[in-house]
């Protein structure tokens, strides 16, 4: 559906009779009208009133895309991909989100980033757009796609939003882009038969997220990124022990150690999530790394075995932010050994091994409910960059 009225409505008559003739614009029923506006502005002191004089023949139109009570006038787009002027003149303004938030980075080169992200998720052959336009250009767009992986393991059809981003501005307007954006978006779920949807927003965007709110969506966990860069970071004292990459015969007993060890991630705080599968999906992604040549996996041993891994990525964003990153996916202890100082010196031997590897920062993400993650994340020298809400929807809810 292209655009965001519904056409061929019927209109219904109103159920107390027939109409009352209308008056002719006369001067003396303008006076008249002002007059009597004038004495409700005395009696009830209303601040900029207008003269309810109808409609006269100088009457002013509306440009598109000027605000009217918190709506921009936009028309909304279904499978239309913006080209990169457009994203770029959509980003201009834009200061949310883990790259804009760090004050480290320059917020050009970190604009630059956010459009290079957006234009790598464009380019998805399953992504779906929904996009808002006005005389200005573009206003708004959402960037999602069928999540084929959380369908296949949950047996149902899942979608993910993987940006929605609008042009800044006042909080009410942003509301109104997005909600419009929201809509079209649930339309598309809806024919394609998807049962449920996710997104993860920058809290900064708050006219979003109470538009996907009003939408139907509902708060599931607060997220936050952390960073480590690595030129700053003051040697450890004690001594890391040696890495080693994974090998076949990992596979196993580091899937020994998942269950239970994710009881504070997304799937297991939505309460309509079968326990048992949402349990089984953290194993899955464990065992899956092993297979995805995208995908790292860095371990520690102990006395001769492994006592805790790490899975990453290696993220070359140095065309736009000059950075070489390693994006830490997940990690785990071995049960046996947890509080025992293990964890620290695991990651101070990460962060000997990563900066010998060339790379410029390290960046972790984690739910804010895994309190003791937190205080880790924050002892072994990550900073926070950026902080987001966790949205789901259900589509079949009552």
């Amino acid at each position: 559906m292209c655009g965001d009225t519904l056409m061929g409505a019927s209109r219904k008559k109103p159920a107390w009779g027939p109409r009352a003739p209308i008056r002719p614009h006369t001067t003396e029923g303008r006076e008249g009208a002002r007059g009597r506006a004038a004495m409700k502005m005395r009696f009830a002191n209303k601040k900029n009133a207008h003269e309810p004089c109808g409609r006269g023949p100088r009457q002013l139109r509306r440009p598109t895309g000027t605000r009217k009570e918190g709506v921009m006038a936009v028309e909304i787009r279904l499978g239309v991909a913006p080209t990169r002027e457009d994203l770029g003149g959509l980003l201009v303004g834009y200061s949310a989100g883990r790259y804009c938030e760090n004050p480290r980075l320059p917020m050009e080169k970190s604009r630059a980033h956010e459009q290079w992200l957006l234009e790598r998720a464009l380019a998805r052959p399953e992504t779906v757009t929904v996009s808002a336009w006005n005389d200005a250009g573009l206003q708004g767009l959402l960037v999602g796609r069928p999540s084929a992986w959380d369908s296949e393991h949950f047996g149902f059809p899942m979608a993910t939003v993987d940006a929605l981003v609008v042009v800044p501005g006042p909080q009410d307007q942003e509301r109104g882009v997005a909600s419009k954006i929201a809509t079209t978006f649930d339309q598309w779920c809806r024919t394609q038969g998807v049962r449920f949807a996710s997104v993860r927003l920058p809290s900064r965007q708050l006219g979003p997220i109470q538009a996907l709110e009003d939408a139907g969506y509902r708060y599931v966990e607060s997220y936050i990124y952390n960073v480590v860069d690595l030129d700053r970071l003051e040697e450890p004292k004690e001594v890391t022990a040696p890495l080693r990459h994974a090998r076949g015969e990992d596979r196993a007993l580091f899937c020994r150690w998942a269950p239970g060890a994710f009881a504070t991630q997304r799937f297991h705080a939505d309460a309509r999530f079968d326990r048992e599968k949402a349990e089984a999906l953290y194993i899955k992604w464990i065992d899956s790394a092993f297979d995805d040549p995208d995908r790292q996996i860095l371990v520690m041993e102990e006395d001769g075995r492994a006592a805790a891994f790490m899975v990453y990525r290696d993220e070359d964003f140095r065309a736009t932010l000059g950075v070489r990153s390693a994006a830490l996916n997940m990690g785990l202890l071995d049960p046996a050994a947890r509080g025992k100082g293990l964890g620290t010196r695991f990651y101070h031997a990460l962060f000997r091994y990563f900066r010998d590897q060339g790379f410029d920062i390290v960046e972790s993400g984690l739910t804010m409910r895994n309190q003791a993650s937190l205080n880790w994340h924050n002892k072994t020298g990550f900073r926070i960059v950026g902080t987001y809400v966790t949205l789901h929807r259900w589509f079949d809810a009552p």
